[in-house]
């Protein structure tokens, strides 16, 4: 997650005393766009008009209760509260309205973009807004407001985790996990996507030997065209001379485990949870709908709509 920042860069000597218009625009900020008088006086250089612009818009009550005003020198920077897409109107201009002497700047410079990712969250913003209206509700345009979604949609994937005892995301590099074998030639390994290596220890020192990918396979056999993970390692009995040794730690696993693409059910069900805590809290927030504390979000059972809460119960493994 990224705050998005924009930054004048005041340009010119005052000629003649008068008013300066800065004019900021951001979706989500009260009145926008905003033109806001700052005064100005003869001989005033470019930092002293920007040190004035910065000094008048942080006693804005519009623009310092979406932006932090900064800035030094010529420069006059706001940077926004909430974490948030980033906004492509988001900007600062500055004129001469009854002063002389300063160049007209039309467009600030984007210093930084806004962003809000989930970490291996199983709906996006821009998916769950447009699930949202398509099931006939309002969509807030506060920024703020995407804050509040991000969280709710990343408590709710970890709550389908938990719920689940799985992860439906994959890391981007591969992990190397450790197993005790139960079987000699048939490993649980739980959901995953790929493996690159398969070592064993043999003589139970913790020293491995890979062995060829000719000597096992991936079951169940037709996982991906299911759409589903692989779940096992299957030594191919034929082969002669592999076997999975029953000492602790015994067989070593590179690869990613999780599940590949996410369930189109499961990325429902995140946004359902979603969409139920956001109306069902009370508290302070943008929205002043849900309350975000310190410790995050904690999804109660009562905000799990009952089509949520079974598809999640579909996906818990059989024991």
């Amino acid at each position: 997650m990224a705050k998005q920042i924009e930054t004048l860069t005041v340009i010119g000597t005052i000629t003649q005393s008068g008013n300066a218009i800065v004019t900021v625009t951001a979706k989500g900020m009260s009145n926008s766009p905003k033109a806001i008088s700052v005064a100005v006086l003869e001989g005033d250089t470019d930092s002293d008009v920007a040190l004035k612009c910065r000094q008048t818009l942080a006693l804005d009550e519009d623009v310092q209760t979406f932006f932090l005003v900064g800035g030094t020198t010529d420069e006059v920077a706001l940077t926004a509260r909430q974490e948030a897409s980033n906004d492509s109107t988001m900007n600062i201009a500055i004129d001469n309205d009854t002063c002389l002497g300063l160049t007209e700047v039309v467009s600030s410079g984007h210093t930084q973009a806004g962003s809000l990712t989930i970490k291996n969250g199983y709906a996006s913003i821009d998916i769950y807004k447009s699930w949202v209206t398509m099931r006939g509700s309002e969509m807030s345009v506060d920024a703020g407001d995407d804050s509040v979604m991000a969280i709710l949609l990343e408590a709710g994937s970890r709550y389908v985790d938990k719920q689940t005892g799985r992860k439906f995301y994959t890391s981007d590099a591969d992990e190397i996990r450790y197993y005790t074998a139960e079987d000699g030639y048939i490993l649980k390994i739980g959901d995953f996507v790929s493996v690159s290596e398969v070592a064993i220890d043999i003589s139970g020192t913790r020293s491995y030997v890979v062995i060829p990918e000719t000597a096992y396979d991936l079951t169940p056999y037709n996982a991906p065209l299911d759409y589903q993970p692989y779940s096992r390692i299957e030594i191919v009995i034929p082969l002669s001379g592999y076997a999975f040794p029953a000492t602790q730690k015994g067989v070593r696993v590179t690869g990613k485990w999780g599940w590949l693409p996410i369930p189109t059910d499961i990325e429902e069900a995140v946004m359902m949870i979603a969409q139920s805590t956001y109306a069902n809290r009370s508290g302070q927030s943008s929205s002043g709908r849900v309350s975000i504390t310190a410790a995050g979000i904690v999804i109660r059972p009562e905000d799990v709509p009952a089509k949520a809460q079974s598809i999640i119960t579909s996906y818990r493994p059989r024991v």
